[in-house]
């Protein structure tokens, strides 16, 4: 006796969804997960400050920091990222040059002497990089 459902299989394994998994084969150009680091260079200037909302072990902002002449703050809510990431940036020296806040961005202490002075604010998260110059800024 065949199964009940050998219409449902067969259609959902049958050609058409093996022409769907071929063009999901397809390339579109893909770039290597430097990319990201990569276009935020291009942007940062020495003494820029990185802040990756939502860090979780800080291996994005450590790479920043360590590539570029800038320093970072990450801001994470889970408390075993924060570990992780305190962790992260000990082991790569960087303590004096990352900042890491346990809770969410809306609690920052912010600078606004800091945030104005510097001309520049830089934010990273890992999908995306901004930055913003200040009209104050020279560039």
């Amino acid at each position: 006796m065949a199964p009940r459902n050998l219409d449902r299989l067969t259609r959902v394994y049958g050609p058409a969804t093996w022409d769907v998994y071929g063009r999901l084969d397809v390339s579109f150009d893909p770039r290597g997960p430097d990319w990201r680091h990569d276009l935020a260079a291009e942007h940062l200037r020495p003494g820029d400050v990185v802040l990756d909302a939502g860090c979780r072990d800080a291996e994005h902002l450590i790479r920043l920091v360590q590539r570029n002449d800038v320093t970072g703050v990450g801001v994470e809510p889970v408390e075993v990222h924060v570990e992780r990431a305190r962790a992260a940036i000990e082991a790569a020296g960087l303590s004096e040059r990352i900042t890491l806040h346990h809770g969410v961005i809306h609690d920052l202490p912010l600078d606004a002497e800091r945030s104005t002075s510097s001309g520049a604010e830089t934010c990273s998260s890992r999908s995306t990089t901004w930055t913003a110059r200040s009209a104050s800024s020279s560039g």
